[in-house]
C-alpha cells in the first residue's frame, strides 16, 4: 500500500495531465479523417497502384496497397525522377498546418512545381489525393 501511495504522489502531475486531455483526438489512422482517406483508397484505388504518403508503412498495413514515402530534402527534380522509376500514380497529400509532424513542404513545393501532372480524384477536409496523369 505504501509504495501504490508513492507512485501515485509521485506521478500527479502526469496523471493531472492525462485526466485534462482524455477527450483529446490524436491525429493518427483511427481519427475520422483518417478513416475515410484510409477507406477511400482501400475501396476505390487499383490494389497494385503506387502511392506517396508521410506514413508509409501504416498506409501500406491499412489498405494494403504499395506505398513510399516523400523524398525528403531532394530537388522537385529528383523527386519527379524517383517516382517515375517507381511507376507512382498517387499522392496523398496531408492538409495539415506546417508545425504538424506530417507536413512536408517538400512535397507542397513538387506539387507546386508539377501540378499539371496530376488531378485531383478526392479530396475531404483533411487529406487531398492526386492521380498522377
Amino acid at each position: 500500500p505504501l509504495i501504490v501511495a508513492f507512485l501515485f504522489l509521485g506521478n500527479k502531475d502526469f496523471i493531472t495531465q492525462i485526466s485534462q486531455r482524455k477527450n483529446d483526438v490524436i491525429q493518427g489512422p483511427q481519427d475520422a479523417g483518417s478513416e475515410r482517406m484510409i477507406q477511400y483508397v482501400r475501396d476505390s484505388l487499383p490494389e497494385k497502384s503506387v502511392m506517396v504518403f508521410c506514413k508509409p508503412r501504416a498506409l501500406a498495413l491499412y489498405t494494403n496497397h504499395p506505398v513510399t514515402s516523400f523524398y525528403r530534402n531532394a530537388t522537385n527534380e529528383k523527386s519527379e525522377e524517383r517516382f517515375q522509376e517507381t511507376h507512382v500514380s498517387y499522392l496523398i497529400y496531408p492538409k495539415v498546418s506546417s508545425d504538424n509532424e506530417i507536413y512536408s513542404g517538400d512535397m507542397e513545393a513538387y506539387l507546386n512545381e508539377y501540378e499539371k501532372k496530376y488531378s485531383i480524384v478526392w479530396e475531404s477536409n483533411d487529406y487531398r489525393i492526386y492521380k498522377r496523369r
